[in-house]
């Protein structure tokens, strides 16, 4: 309990039995001593001492030192527990131990930011809330001698329940009998200095350790290396794996031989080591020489000891032990490892070393609560802030991003790309992150970033999105996490980079009725300036419906992040019902109105929570009111709302801040400490308020630096050589630490980035300075206050010693120079450290051969180690010098760690060159860096800087240059002549000396200068010049005619005193001025690539080339000024039609003999220079003489050059430029002057038939238009449309169409035309055309467009690959190719054209190959699938056939199967052509031609027959196919049986199959020789060792399953017995059926001719039906006869 608090009150009553001791007690009224505020409103407060306080006991308290040496100055690391809170303006105290020292002035600092809690939750670690100060006074046991107490003043508010953290220089005591440094103790006091919580023990060493730290004689002499194997801590439960600590190179003084010693590692509390007695523990490393003498045992979970431990001099030793790490960064202590050689000795010196080593990155986001600007359910403006930092990197190339995922409770809600403006002091991610946000499976959002083209540094970041929230309450968890991921498109895949952080998020409310702030509104005059006290109000209404209870929830205000308010906020919080009409004066309200009492006020980070016991009305209106503290930094989200049990408030928007806004760190030039060099000090600040002129910036330094004078204030976006001419350095005055910036006649506006420069001296110790915080303000004319800011400011490191010598003294710019350099480092230089020597700005370090330095020389060098070779490079700004002592480990523990000893010199020559001039102020410094560590983020041990010297930039010499358009020899431009007087003049002479026939005749000069009279031809005088010393002068001629042929010019330039030019002032002759190119002259034609090649493309190949398409262009080129060879040829064809120029093989370059009678190609090749522009080099010869003799000519002058090239043309603007260089030199040019060519436009062809059968007229639609870029609105009355041959147009082809039955030239091509019938223009108007279609498609189906404009010129032509002839769909023939065989013939197509009403598509005619002779009589047809009755068989016979039908054919799929003899001779390649014509018409409906037939097979086989029980739908047939082979044949391997759609066989064993003929050599082995596997197939398989199938008759038969029904039956209704030479043919065609014959097929209920054959013959009659084709009539005469033995034959097969 604080002696403050209003609660430590005491009170006295007293009780007795009276003076007649009554048997009762009497007692009197309870009476309260008096508080501090009576007894000073009494006036006897010098009679009140004060009430007693009890102090809470501080559960831990940490101190952690970074040196552990006896004497030395470092800091240590404080971490300490509240019990109680402290208002702000209270302090922490530090007792040091006796003969401990802190400065007067101590210097005290935050930790990492990683090493602090980002929540605000009980036992997060946090910063010291807002340090004011430090004051080092001697402490209570100290008897006035030792400064061992510091006082630590703090602005901001201290929380109970809260760990905080921070470090402390302090000098650690020298005496030899001090060896502990156990007596640390640590207290917290309220303002008035009354202690609220403290110490009872003294500070621990680490948690659970219990034990404190002690003090060593010396550091460790040869310290070890201590790193974790990975370079990153990895969360155990993250990545299922452990880490591995190694230590290295622990040695003891040689002069202790040998020794018995302790060992202690602490590791940081993020870390547990494994049991070493279970293994995942080595008692060697790299580098040792010799074993441990066994392993440690665990003290506790963070702690290995050796409590003893025999170690000799001269070796090496070293261990490797397992870890688990956290999920979560553990903050109760130092992130480092910890190690004690000798810890447990009593004796300071028998201590031989502690060494402090940082620990790795713990690879795992950190998290804080999510930020919000509005709870309220459905909230669709909501903004999200998500602060997190990262450990590692998000790469580029890896498939990688970072993922902000909601968990289950925020289902509903949705993110927004992309982020919003930057968050105060956050890393800015990189601009080219890519963005996806949306939801998952469960709908929860997500928001994945994507590096694109750099990746995503580590470091703390804060994404603010725009959100929206669920409109649906949920009970699970709100919250949200950070992750990040490689390959997040193959999830298998997907790799964890960091372990994930778990953000809290909100719980959603419902709006209350209505809310306002009313910082504005209020009497009182609020303050929006940093850190000072404001006021800040409100008024809201709960629910406007009464409901019958209040609200007796506590009551939020939800507070921006920075506001601090009291802990205990009563005095500063007023609440009461608001006046209708008008603000009431909250405060007194609060004090006057009891009828609303507030009964606790607590805060935290970013709430107030107000406790009302009487509760709040649901109709009523409520002012509030608070008192704050603003922000020193301006809050991520400035809004405010008001929360109660389940409703919130809209947000409401903060006011202002007039902070400085500090958009980037303080950028040093030195951060020495102790150094007395002056340095620059780049400050980038943003006003809130305009500063106009005759205001004034105060910038404030910590205590210990010096500001000396501001160099530069301008907007930091200027250029730095703009900003320096415009802005002078600004007036200053400086008070030490502060300094005075007066603003000018230049107003610093508000909101616009500045940059102020100013020279700073740093303190002369690290531990001078009591705050690292500067501090800017603004101040206008009046001195009024308007915006202040604060910054942290930059580390500091021990100052090293520097020397830079320009050892020959050369000041002049661009001039070598030889350096001398000597570093000096106050640390010593172990092994693995770097030195770093930074050139200033324009000094070139890099010799010949990078790394390598130029003139690298050692000159003195001090150690044993190996001399390293330095390296240096220029890559990313100022040049830099590295000597890195990455020395072999054998080399490394020779040394025992230590390269190079502390304070010793080293010293080197270099050399380089004056940079062009002095560079900028911050860049004119010399910088010497001792780092140690990772490149990428090493540690600065010390550093030291010296200003470079003073550069004297040489003189300008005199120069003409030529500056007009035009360049070609005899063209007339413009020229301009400068030079630097060196006296006083007012006329100048200039005089062309060539190249000959220059002319200043007509030049003109600008006023205020004069030309004179007198300049006639080659001489210019120009006067009124009024030339300064050292001023560089200039003077533009215009109008002045260039020399003829070209070459170098030669000018002579003197200056005058007066008009008369009789004083001769300065003069410079014969120098070289521009170099005058040569005239070009450049004309040319195009041709297309078809009138390349007129016999693949014949007519094509007369039309002009084409707008955007390839086309050779040939160009003859002449120049006034010879070629040589080295020179280069540049063409480039220029304008906003710019062609684009094809670079190729088929580049070539002519040279034309002078009498044109012959040409010779120059074999060189262009290269491309861009889209439009060529190169040309023709390369040096290697014959000797001068570049003019005739043996180095390419070209001479007036001779001819033709170049051919191919090229896009365009219909824009354009014209050619011809140029010719040598080197950079421009020899010949034509000043661009050439017009470029004239090609037609490219057309884009659109034609389409409905329908394109063979041999037939058809409809046409054809559009023509330009092509896709190219101009749209050409006039084209007429088209010229050529067709492919083969294709031919009627007479009347189309309305708009005519055909005389022309063809184009000699082609044999048709052409028709179409004409527009008025005036308007016939592209993109849909035409259309009749064309009669060949029988075939032709090989080149090319169409060909020609577009004639109003003069009949041609306009421009295009082509299209249009409609093939489409031959009638799924058009077969299928045939047994047997020689002089007669088969059966299946034909079967598809009809794609519907006949109209009156239209019969009824005449079917057949054109067979050479040699087959068809027949469609009588049983020689089988009608199938076509329509009505038997069809008329109107022709057959030798090649054709016609069938004439009874009823139409109308779309849809036919077959049909007739009979034919078969040629003894088949044709090697034999063709059908099936075609269906219109009946009394006899027009094409539809064809097929070049329908392919069957090839010869040599077998003599039968045409199959097909044989069936009659059987209904659905119902069990048996089939019987018999056929004879009339020669034997051991070809086959298996018999193939394929039954149309609808039909299935259902053999199941091999019995189920009956085969007539016992010598068929079927496959042995029982039932394998059938294959009934597929229902719509059966395969019957032949022995394969002995497959000869013998002459005669074979029969099978099996049992068939009907179709179902009608429609299951299909249309292409034909069976085929296939002949096969192997066993995995399915399907007639393949390359493994001899021969395939189709059978006509029948239907369910059909009577077979066997079936009526049995029949008849019952009856004693014999009638040979149709579907026994073999049985002619000749043979009637028999059958009688032979009819008993036919039936027994017949009995004994199917028996068989």
């Amino acid at each position: 309990m604080q002696r403050s608090s209003s609660s430590n009150r005491w009170s006295v009553q007293m009780y007795g039995q009276g003076s007649l001791i009554a048997d009762q007690l009497y007692s009197t009224p309870s009476d309260n001593f008096a508080s501090a505020s009576s007894a000073s409103a009494y006036d006897y407060k010098d009679l009140w001492a004060h009430n007693a306080a009890v102090l809470g006991k501080s559960p831990m308290v940490l101190v952690q030192p970074s040196d552990f040496m006896a004497g030395a100055s470092h800091y240590v690391s404080v971490f300490f527990t509240t019990v109680q809170d402290v208002e702000s303006g209270g302090e922490v105290i530090v007792d040091a131990p006796l003969a401990f020292a802190f400065n007067r002035s101590c210097a005290v600092q935050s930790l990492s930011n990683t090493l602090y809690d980002v929540t605000d939750a009980s036992g997060s670690v946090r910063e010291l809330p807002d340090i004011g100060g430090c004051l080092g006074v001697p402490g209570p046991n100290s008897k006035g001698f030792d400064i061992n107490r510091a006082r630590i003043r703090l602005l901001g508010r201290l929380m109970a329940d809260r760990t905080y953290a921070f470090q402390l220089g302090v000098t650690n005591a020298e005496s030899s009998a001090v060896t502990t440094a156990c007596s640390w103790y640590v207290w917290t006091a309220d303002a008035s200095g009354y202690v609220v919580d403290g110490t009872l023990d003294r500070a621990d060493l680490a948690a659970s350790l219990h034990s404190c730290w002690q003090l060593y004689s010396q550091s460790w002499p040869r310290p070890p290396l201590v790193y974790v194997r990975d370079h990153y801590l990895r969360p155990y439960r993250a990545f299922r794996d452990v880490d591995i600590l190694i230590v290295s190179g622990i040695m003891i003084p040689t002069r202790l031989k040998s020794i018995r010693t302790s060992l202690r590692v602490l590791a940081p509390p993020s870390c547990t080591f494994r049991d070493p007695s279970v293994g995942g523990f080595e008692l060697v490393a790299d580098g040792s020489t010799a074993e441990l003498p066994h392993a440690p045992r665990i003290g506790f979970a963070g702690e290995l000891l050796w409590t003893t431990l025999h170690l000799v001099a001269e070796q090496a030793y070293g261990f490797q032990a397992s870890m688990e790490v956290h999920d979560q960064f553990v903050r109760s202590g130092m992130h480092a490892f910890i190690l004690e050689l000798g810890f447990n000795a009593t004796r300071l010196a028998d201590r031989i070393g502690a060494l402090t080593v940082p620990a790795a990155p713990l690879k795992a986001i950190v998290v804080a609560p999510v930020d919000y600007l509005s709870s309220r359910l459905g909230f669709r403006r909501n903004v999200l802030v998500f602060h997190f930092w990262t450990s590692s990197a998000v790469p580029l190339g890896q498939d990688a991003a970072l993922v902000i995922q909601g968990h289950e409770g925020v289902r509903g809600s949705s993110l927004a790309c992309w982020a919003d403006e930057a968050v105060a002091f956050a890393a800015q991610l990189p601009p080219d992150v890519t963005c996806e946000s949306g939801v998952d499976l469960v709908g929860a959002p997500f928001l994945r970033l994507r590096p694109s083209r750099q990746s995503i540094l580590p470091g703390y970041y804060a994404v603010k999105v725009q959100a929206s929230n669920p409109i649906v309450e949920s009970t699970l968890a709100v919250s949200w996490s950070v992750s990040s991921f490689t390959n997040m498109s193959t999830p298998l895949s997907t790799m964890q980079i960091d372990a994930a952080g778990i953000a809290q998020g909100f719980s959603l409310r419902r709006s209350m009725h209505s809310a306002l702030s009313a910082w504005t509104d209020v009497g009182h005059q609020y303050e929006n300036r940093p850190g000072r006290a404001s006021v800040v109000s409100f008024a809201f209404q709960l629910m406007h419906e009464a409901r019958p209870q209040p609200f007796v929830d506590d009551l939020i205000v939800r507070v921006p992040r920075g506001f601090q308010l009291r802990g205990d906020c009563l005095s500063s919080v007023g609440i009461a019902p608001r006046g209708a009409d008008k603000w009431v004066n909250l405060f007194q309200v609060m004090l006057e109105n009891k009828s609303l009492p507030v009964s606790t006020c607590l805060t935290s980070a970013d709430r107030v929570v107000l406790t009302l016991p009487s509760g709040l009305q649901p109709a009523t209106t409520y002012g509030l009111s608070l008192a704050v503290v603003n922000p020193r930094m301006p809050p991520s989200l400035n809004s405010w709302s008001i929360e109660c049990g389940p409703l919130t408030s809209e947000p409401l928007q903060g006011f202002p801040l007039a902070i400085v806004t500090f958009i980037a760190a303080l950028t040093a030039v030195s951060v020495a400490a102790g150094s007395t060099v002056a340095a620059p000090v780049s400050v980038s600040f943003m006003l809130q308020h305009a500063l106009a002129g005759g205001g004034k910036l105060l910038l404030t330094s910590p205590q210990g630096y010096t500001l000396h004078n501001a160099t530069m204030l301008r907007p930091q976006r200027m250029a730095v050589d703009v900003g320096s001419l415009l802005f002078d350095a600004p007036a200053s005055v400086s008070h030490g630490a502060e300094l005075a910036v007066l603003v000018g006649e230049f107003a610093v506006p508000a909101f616009v980035p500045y940059m102020l420069q100013v020279f700073v001296t740093n303190p002369v110790s690290m531990f001078e300075r009591a705050s690292s915080t500067w501090k800017m303000a603004s101040f206008n004319a009046s001195g009024t206050a308007l915006d202040e800011g604060e910054v942290v400011g930059y580390s500091l490191c021990p100052a090293a010693q520097l020397s830079v010598q320009n050892v020959e003294g050369n000041l002049y710019s661009m001039h070598s120079v030889l350096i001398s350099i000597r570093m000096i480092s106050p640390v010593a230089v172990l092994v693995g450290d770097r030195l770093l020597l930074e050139a200033p700005e324009g000094f070139a370090l890099v010799g010949s051969k990078p790394p390598l330095c130029s003139g690298f020389q050692w000159l003195a060098w001090f150690s044993p180690a190996p001399q390293p070779l330095p390296t240096c490079s220029c890559a990313y700004g100022p040049c830099q010098l590295v000597i890195d002592f990455d020395l072999d480990w054998k080399v490394a523990i020779m040394l025992r760690g230590s390269a190079y000893n502390a304070s010793s010199p080293i010293e080197f020559w270099i050399r380089s060159s004056n940079a062009a001039r002095d560079p900028e102020v911050e860049q004119q410094f010399w910088r010497m860096s001792h780092v140690r560590g990772e490149v990428q983020s090493p540690q600065r041990l010390a550093m030291a800087v010296q200003r470079s010297w003073h550069i004297q930039p040489l003189l300008q010499s005199p120069s003409v240059q030529l500056v007009g358009t035009s360049q070609a020899a005899g063209s007339e431009s413009s020229v301009l002549i400068k030079f630097v007087p060196v006296s006083l003049a007012d006329v100048m002479w200039l005089v062309a000396e060539y190249p000959k026939e220059m002319s200043f005749e007509n030049a003109r000069i600008e006023a205020p200068l004069q030309k004179d009279s007198r300049s006639k031809g080659t001489n210019l005088i120009v006067f009124n010049l009024k030339l300064e010393v050292g001023t560089e002068a200039s003077v533009l001629a215009v109008g002045v005619r260039l020399g003829r042929g070209g070459g170098q010019s030669i000018f002579n330039l003197a200056t005058y005193k007066t008009v008369d030019l009789q004083e001769k002032v300065d003069e410079r002759l014969q120098f070289m001025g521009f170099y005058q190119p040569g005239r070009a002259q450049l004309s040319g034609a195009l041709r297309s690539k078809y009138a390349m090649q007129p016999e693949l493309y014949p007519v094509r190949a007369s039309f002009p080339a084409r707008a955007g398409e390839e086309t050779e262009a040939t160009f003859d080129l002449m120049f006034s000024y010879a070629l040589y060879f080295g020179d280069r040829l540049i063409l480039t064809c220029e304008g906003a039609g710019a062609y684009t120029i094809v670079l190729d093989a088929r580049f070539m370059l002519f040279r034309v003999a002078l009498d044109a009678s012959s040409k010779d190609q120059i074999l060189v090749t262009g290269s491309a220079l861009g889209a439009s522009r060529l190169e040309v080099l023709f390369p040096a010869t290697s014959k000797s003489g001068a570049s003019s003799s005739l043996a180095n000519v390419v070209l001479e002058a007036a001779q001819t050059m033709q170049l051919i090239t191919w090229l896009v043309p365009t219909f824009g603007i354009n014209s050619w430029r011809v140029e010719t260089r040598s080197g950079q030199r421009l020899t010949n040019t034509n000043d661009g002057n050439s017009a470029g060519f004239a090609p037609v436009a490219q057309l884009q062809v659109l034609m389409q038939a409905q329908r394109s059968p063979p041999k037939t007229t058809v409809e046409v639609l054809l559009k023509v238009s330009p092509a896709a870029g190219l101009q749209s609105n050409i006039m084209v009355p007429e088209i010229l449309l050529i067709a492919p041959i083969g294709f031919s147009f009627p007479a009347l082809c189309g309305d708009l169409c005519t055909s005389r039955g022309d063809t184009f030239g000699s082609t044999g091509q048709a052409v028709a035309v179409l004409t527009s019938p008025g005036t308007n223009t016939l592209l993109e108007m849909e035409l259309a055309v009749m064309v009669t279609t060949p029988d075939r498609t032709p090989l080149e189906l090319i169409w060909v467009i020609q577009a004639n404009g109003v003069a009949e010129q041609v306009a421009g032509w295009g082509d299209a690959e249009s409609f093939k002839i489409n031959q009638m769909r799924d058009t077969a023939v299928y045939y047994a190719g047997i020689p002089s065989m007669r088969v059966q013939v299946a034909f079967l197509f598809t009809l794609s054209v519907q006949p109209f009403d009156e239209q019969l598509f009824t005449i079917i005619d057949v054109i067979a190959p050479e040699g087959f002779e068809m027949s469609c009589q009588d049983r020689a047809l089988w009608k199938l699938s076509l329509p009505g009755g038997i069809p008329v068989c109107q022709r057959d016979g030798a090649e054709s056939m016609r069938l004439l039908l009874n009823e139409t054919l109308r779309a849809g799929s036919y077959s049909f199967v007739t009979e034919a003899v078969l040629p003894a001779s088949m044709p090697t390649l034999p063709t059908f052509a099936v075609a269906v014509r219109e009946n009394g018409a006899e027009a094409m409906v539809d064809a097929a031609f070049d329908v392919p037939g069957w090839p010869s097979a040599s077998l003599l086989v039968t045409q199959p027959t097909l044989a069936w029980s009659t059987a209904g739908y659905g119902q069990l047939s048996s089939v019987t196919i018999t056929l004879t082979f009339n020669n034997a044949t051991d070809a086959l391997l298996s018999f193939l049986i394929s039954l149309p759609p609808g039909f299935k066989q259902l053999v199941r064993t091999a019995a189920d199959v009956k085969s007539s003929n016992s010598k068929l050599p079927l496959l042995k082995g029982g039932q394998d020789w059938v294959d009934a596997s597929q229902p719509g197939r059966l395969r019957i398989m032949l022995e394969a060792s002995d497959p000869l199938v013998s002459v005669g008759s074979y029969r099978f038969a099996f049992p068939v399953e009907m179709p179902e029904s009608s429609s299951a039956v299909a249309r292409l209704n034909v069976w085929y017995f296939c002949l096969c030479k192997d066993r995995s043919s399915i399907v007639p065609g393949e390359a493994g059926v001899l021969a395939a014959f189709p059978m006509a097929g029948f239907l369910p209920g059909e009577v077979s001719a066997l079936e009526q054959y049995r029949s008849k013959t019952a009856l004693g009659s014999v009638i040979v039906s149709g579907s026994l084709p073999w049985v002619q009539a000749p043979h009637l005469m028999c059958i009688g006869a032979i009819l008993f033995c036919l039936m027994k034959v017949i009995r004994v097969q199917e028996t068989t």
